[in-house]
């Protein structure tokens, strides 16, 4: 499954076509995705959340990250993380916040070039883009292995991904 329709799955089939089809035609195109059903996402601070993906990229547990998109104009990150109804490391790491469900996201198309091997081709600077795709669609990561990485500075990114019981 291409990863626009499976990121579009969440709008319903008929607005998730139309939307994959306007993707093809204007590929730096964004379209607004509703939170909270797939997935869960949680905000972060760039100066946070660029240096965190990029150590955990380069660890063992790389393979067990979700997307994350990157916005340079409100200079945040968003992880798409397994929905969770409880997340109680969130009420203690100030800067992370977790989006309510419905509030809608914009993204980029993940994949806008046939090619896609590894990074989205998206012509022009991108404002909003998308940090880092998995290699498969669907791999979300761990809402309590951010939290513990982000509450925990002593312990290396890469040191651990639990697992979702």
């Amino acid at each position: 499954m291409p990863p626009g329709i499976w990121l579009l799955g969440v709008l319903g089939s008929v607005p998730r076509d139309r939307s994959f089809i306007r993707w093809q035609a204007e590929p730096g195109l964004l379209i607004s995705v509703p939170t909270g059903s797939r997935w869960d996402t949680i905000s972060l601070p760039a100066a946070i959340g660029l240096p965190l993906l990029a150590a955990a990229l380069a660890g063992p547990c790389a393979h067990r990250l979700g997307p994350v998109l990157h916005d340079a104009a409100t200079d945040l990150t968003y992880w798409l993380i397994s929905p969770d109804p409880e997340q109680p490391w969130l009420g203690h790491h100030p800067l992370a916040n977790l989006l309510p469900a419905g509030e809608r996201l914009k993204v980029p198309n993940p994949a806008p070039d046939p090619d896609y091997i590894d990074e989205p081709t998206i012509p022009g600077p991108a404002v909003v883009r998308w940090a880092y795709w998995p290699p498969v669609t669907g791999t979300l990561t761990s809402g309590r292995w951010l939290g513990h990485t982000l509450l925990d500075p002593g312990t290396p990114v890469s040191a651990s991904h639990p697992s979702e019981d």
